[in-house]
């Protein structure tokens, strides 16, 4: 490939505008293990591309549901192995009986709860994916990310308990089967309407409490943009990641504030149900996300 001082201005623009003749695909991609990273191999065709601006060769890029990001936490600290083990221990909390079943019914009880543990669990995958994606990300570890990654620990570990008793009260009451005592008497989870709206104003604080720990790592992660020379690309998808948990959280404190002044259960538990606009909110506001960052990769590559 010729150095770029041998090449006129004229030149170096006419390769700028023309990078995609060279397309199907501006990456030249490299596989180095089964899960999808592949390592960047710049080339003349890809140079001004807004993606490759910034990013030396041999940096590795994986996927993400937020888009592909460079690895920067290629390595396990001590602090991720920690974390690690810390939300291995959580999984633990949610099992529905650490005692091996000694009869047909013990084990028909346990059984009985594998669906709420199953949806307790995808809960807890999901926030330990979050975590996973910001230190392969950045690769941080300094004072203030070693705080916030215990203050996320320590909620987690608090956050079980609800998550895992709101899953099991949910699944009774989807599937109309309530649980039932060794003696045939039926389990009753909540003896008010008061206790419900207790109930999500514990798990919407844990809920809050988790995902606002999240959305301060990214900011973090911004705060240290020049350390980190995040191109102005990184910078955006790191932004929009932080207002995506930080919507969560607003979520979160909605449903809190609807329990906490007594309209919760009188408007059909409405206080539960809330989180369900997630999906919704979250499809509209990366539609809007993804359209600036379009733009703003067209005017990086114009």
């Amino acid at each position: 490939m010729p150095s770029e001082s041998l090449a006129g201005p004229d030149a170096r623009s006419a390769e700028r505008h023309e990078w995609w003749r060279d397309l199907p695909s501006p990456w030249d991609r490299e596989r180095s293990d089964p899960g999808g990273a592949f390592v960047v191999r710049r080339s003349a065709a890809c140079r001004y591309h807004p993606r490759m601006s910034g990013i030396s060769s041999d940096h590795e890029i994986r996927s993400s549901p937020f888009g592909p990001y460079r690895v920067r936490g290629r390595e396990t600290t001590r602090l991720e192995a920690f974390s690690d083990a810390v939300f291995g221990f959580s999984a633990t909390l949610l099992v529905v009986s650490l005692e091996v079943p000694q009869t047909f019914t013990e084990l028909a009880a346990d059984l009985s709860g594998f669906a709420a543990f199953g949806l307790s669990f995808l809960a807890l995958v999901f926030i330990w994916l979050a975590h996973r994606g910001f230190f392969r990300r950045y690769g941080l570890s300094d004072g203030r990310v070693t705080f916030l990654n215990m203050m996320l620990l320590f909620v987690v570990l608090f956050f079980v308990y609800p998550l895992k008793f709101l899953s099991v009260a949910f699944i009774e009451q989807l599937f109309g089967r309530p649980a039932r005592l060794p003696t045939g008497e039926v389990v009753r989870r909540f003896t008010s309407e008061a206790q419900v709206d207790d109930l999500f104003i514990i798990y919407g604080l844990g809920f809050a409490a988790v995902f606002l720990c999240i959305a301060l790592l990214y900011r973090r992660a911004l705060a240290l943009r020049a350390r980190l020379e995040l191109t102005e690309i990184e910078v955006y998808d790191a932004n929009s990641i932080f207002w995506h948990y930080l919507l969560m959280v607003m979520m979160a404190l909605v449903s809190v504030l609807l329990s906490l002044i007594g309209v919760g259960q009188a408007l059909g538990g409405i206080g539960g149900w809330i989180y369900g606009l997630l999906g919704p909110i979250m499809t509209i506001f990366w539609m809007i996300r993804a359209k600036r960052h379009d733009r703003l990769e067209r005017s990086l590559a114009a």
